[in-house]
């Protein structure tokens, strides 16, 4: 009977360099889906995080746009809108988009007219309190309808970025109390509220800050 050969050779060098090559091969490969997964996972994650703050700010303004019953007016950076609660009373509403600090933000001011003494004050929040961050771009169009110088809606356009991943939504309000739209002059906010409230020009306008902080 022949006796078997046992076989004691190890590896050569070459198969162990082949063989370090296919693990380091395979092992990036591994690493490389890794990471294109995480990737991926995060940046989906950043687009529905845009996506659901641009669906909260946009719901905020639909509740304040709603209320207005009294005028809009534009200059640009400022929007300001108002509620008309009586003829001495109301309160208006102040957007204001910081495109250097990518911020929308809001206050609730309020109007107290004197007929008698043909006066009107104005009382607003400063600072404002921030009502959407990361806003790369905003835009707020009224439109007028049939009748001149009524908005019958609004339009407003807004881009959110975060991590270089940006998001946009755009959509428009029907404005239900059919509200005055003005055309911004040097003083915007004097010339709206007078409008409203007084249909011409009082003998006084006060504007008056309240400080939040405080």
């Amino acid at each position: 009977m022949k006796e078997m050969k046992q076989n004691n050779r190890g590896f050569s060098l070459i198969e162990l360099v082949v063989t370090v090559a296919i693990l380091a091969v395979v092992t990036l490969a591994v690493g490389l889906m890794m990471s294109s997964g995480s990737g991926l996972f995060r940046n989906l994650n950043t687009i529905a995080s845009l996506q659901n703050q641009s669906q909260v700010t946009m719901a905020q303004l639909q509740e304040y746009l709603l209320d207005m019953n009294g005028g809009i007016t534009c200059d640009g950076t400022d929007t300001y809108f108002t509620v008309f609660e009586d003829e001495n009373s109301g309160r208006v509403y102040r957007l204001t988009y910081d495109s250097a600090d990518q911020t929308l933000l809001f206050d609730e001011g309020s109007v107290s007219a004197d007929h008698a003494a043909n006066t009107l004050t104005y009382s607003y929040h400063t600072p404002q309190v921030t009502l959407c961050s990361r806003v790369s771009a905003f835009s707020l169009t009224p439109h007028v309808g049939t009748e001149a110088g009524i908005a019958e809606s609004v339009t407003i356009e807004l881009t959110l970025t975060k991590n270089g991943k940006s998001f946009s939504a755009s959509q428009v309000f029907s404005l239900r109390n059919r509200p005055e739209l003005l055309t911004p002059g040097a003083a915007p906010v004097e010339e709206l509220l007078s409008k409203v409230w007084f249909d011409s020009s009082p003998d006084s306008f006060t504007s008056t800050p309240i400080d939040l902080i405080s």
